[in-house]
This record gives C-alpha cells, sequence and structure tokens, in this order.
C-alpha cells in the first residue's frame, strides 16, 4: 500500500491549513492510500520557538522582519541558511521518514525541502518530493526553491514567474489554491442563516493570523464605538494577552474566539471579514463567498495582496484601521440585506492532488 506524508510548519498557519485542506482532498479521491502528517517545526526542538519568534516580529518589529528578509533572500545568505538547516533539521527529517516510509512527501512549508531532499542518500526508503508553494504575493523568499525536488506547484503566475527568477529548475504546474472542503460544503452555507450570533444584525469577522499580526485592537475598536450595532467576532488566535486587553475594553460587545479550528462555520455565519493579507484566509473566505477587508500587509511577503484581492473583486484593501471598520460596516450591512446573492468561488484541490498522484500512478 502506498504512502503519502504531508510536511507543514506552524511558524503561520497558511502552511498548515494547506496541507490540511490536500489532505483531505487525497481521503476522499483515494481512500486506498495510507496519509501522515506533520508539523516539522514540532519535531526539531531548536525550531519550536520560531512561531513565537515570527509572531513577536510580526506583531511589534516588523521592520526588523523586513530587514531579516531581505538579508537573507540575498543568494549567499540563503545558501548558508540552508547550510545550517540542513545540519539542525537532518536527524529529525530522517526519524521522520523512517517512521512513515512514504512514497511521496507534498512539502506546504518550501523551506524545509531542502533537508528532505538533502537526507535522500542516507534513508533506505525511496520517495518522490513535490513542494505545494500558496504565496498570493510575488514578494517571496528565494529559500522557497530547492533545485533537487520533482515537483513544484504554484498557484499563481506572478509567484512561478518569481520562483523560475530565483532558479527553479524542477517539473511545475500552476494549479488553483487548494482551500478545505469544510469552507464549501452545502451545510456550511445553511449556517450563515441558522448560527446568527444577535439576530437581525450583520456578523462581522475580524481575523488577522495566528498571532494577531495586524491592527485588530483599533479596528475592533473603531467597530464596536460606531452606532450601526453588528456582531463583532473576534479571532485573537495564539495572542492571549490581545484576547485580555479585549476583553477589558469590549468584552460585552464581542465574541472572542482563541486558537480554533471552527474558521469555516465561522465564515459561514459572517457577512464580511477583516483581516490581513494571509494567502490561506483570503482564499478560504473567497471560496465562502465572504467579502474582504484587507487591512493589513504584514511584511514584505504579504506586499501587494491588498491590490490582489481589489483587482479580483474579492473586496478592498484599506490600511487606515478606522476606514476598514467602516469599510466593514457598509460591507456587512449590503451583504446581510442581500445574502442570497453572495456566492463562492469554485476552488478545487483536488487538481493539486490528481497531478501529485500521478507520481504514485506512474513512477515519474
Amino acid at each position: 500500500m502506498q504512502r503519502v506524508l504531508f510536511v507543514y510548519s506552524t511558524a503561520g498557519g497558511g502552511h498548515q491549513s494547506v496541507a490540511k485542506a490536500l489532505l483531505d482532498a487525497t481521503r476522499r479521491e483515494y481512500p486506498a492510500l495510507l496519509l501522515a502528517e506533520e508539523d516539522f517545526f514540532r519535531r526539531v526542538s531548536l525550531l519550536r520557538p520560531l512561531p513565537t519568534v515570527y509572531g513577536w516580529l510580526t506583531r511589534n518589529a516588523v521592520w526588523l522582519y523586513d530587514a531579516i528578509f531581505r538579508f537573507l533572500n540575498r543568494a549567499l545568505p540563503a545558501a548558508r541558511v540552508v547550510q545550517i538547516l540542513k545540519a539542525v533539521t537532518a536527524d529529525a527529517a530522517r526519524r521522520i521518514v523512517e517512521e512513515h516510509q512514504p512514497d511521496l512527501i507534498v512539502i506546504t512549508a518550501p523551506a524545509v525541502a531542502h533537508v528532505f531532499d538533502h537526507i535522500r542518500t542516507v534513508v533506505d526508503r525511496p520517495y518522490y518530493l513535490a513542494v505545494v508553494v500558496t504565496d498570493l504575493s510575488s514578494s517571496l523568499h528565494r529559500l522557497w526553491v530547492c533545485p533537487g525536488i520533482d515537483a513544484t506547484i504554484a498557484c499563481d503566475v506572478a509567484v512561478l514567474e518569481r520562483l523560475l527568477s530565483y532558479g527553479l529548475n524542477s517539473p511545475f504546474e500552476v494549479l488553483p489554491f487548494p482551500v478545505h472542503s469544510d469552507f464549501t460544503r452545502s451545510e456550511a452555507y445553511a449556517a450563515r442563516n441558522a448560527s446568527r450570533v444577535v439576530a437581525d444584525r450583520p456578523v462581522i469577522l475580524v481575523t488577522m493570523g495566528q498571532a494577531c499580526a495586524g491592527p485588530t485592537l483599533a479596528v475592533v475598536s473603531a467597530l464596536a464605538e460606531d452606532d450601526r450595532k453588528a456582531n463583532i467576532v473576534v479571532v485573537t488566535g495564539r495572542n492571549r494577552s490581545l484576547a485580555r486587553r479585549l476583553r477589558r475594553r469590549h468584552g460585552a460587545n464581542l465574541v472572542i474566539v482563541g486558537a480554533t479550528n471552527e474558521m469555516p462555520r465561522l465564515m459561514a455565519m459572517s457577512d464580511v471579514i477583516v483581516t490581513k493579507g494571509g494567502s490561506s484566509t483570503i482564499m478560504e473566505a473567497v471560496a465562502v463567498g465572504l467579502p474582504i477587508i484587507v487591512a493589513s500587509e504584514v511584511g514584505i511577503q504579504e506586499s501587494g495582496i491588498g491590490r490582489k484581492v481589489e483587482v479580483s473583486g474579492w473586496g478592498m484593501y484599506e490600511s487606515d484601521p478606522a476606514k476598514a471598520a467602516l469599510a466593514a460596516l457598509d460591507l456587512a450591512c449590503d451583504s446581510y440585506a442581500m445574502r442570497c446573492r453572495r456566492v463562492g468561488r469554485e476552488s478545487d484541490p483536488l487538481k493539486i492532488v490528481r497531478c501529485l498522484a500521478g507520481f504514485l500512478a506512474t513512477g515519474t
């Protein structure tokens, strides 16, 4: 029986969301395959603090995050990072391969591919290695390119062009962004009418990623102080201090949700979402048909995503928190009144899954 291993990291929630979407689609399309998943950072003690460090930088020192990004995005520093990454994590990657014995490894945290390509010469189990790049901004890092992999799948033409400029030499495809089926099932759409927080009021969902790296507090304050009362649902993720501050200031007017797996339900019951430029959250909202307000582009890697949302007709970009809140209220009231007209965009993770399954079927 053939085995597929999905590898991601939780530095940001997007890599994990994509892996879960692909795993779900693979399980439905190919039930005979043995599937497994690994959060790579959790297997390497030196990397476990990285999600916390990433969250702190994107909340408190984006300028420093961008400076590090620019410095490491040059050829020589990037090569040094790859060398260090291999030295620090090769043993963990080898143990993962020995435990799961995969025929195919699908990686949604692209930098990790360097390690799994590196250890192919020292493990007994041969396997194919594919990377899925789901960035929507072409300002991505050159670490996303690993010369030795068997296939690269991108979800945006401009992103593929940037990968090619960095030296991508593996076979590649451009395929639709994979969104978990929970966001598009009919029962999720029914929840829009069945799960109102307060009857006869629109619902505004505010989420800025697991680290809440964006103007959550300012946006929520502007929403709560507006005379047009709406249900305000705020996802604070891992940011417990923000959750406490919101409860102190606006607790009676908010529904506060911490780290959660309920995003399909929360989006289904909402009329508009205010978020940052995170690719997965945006494409999940697009799949649901939820109007989007991008209130922040956090760091270089999200630059241009707000503009992409506007050009694509998915919503608007407004970096001023008060104006973003006003736009959200305008859209929410309109969306609530015209709910029946909202239609989600088709998102088909099966296209990526079938492409990847070709390795198992043909051995090429």
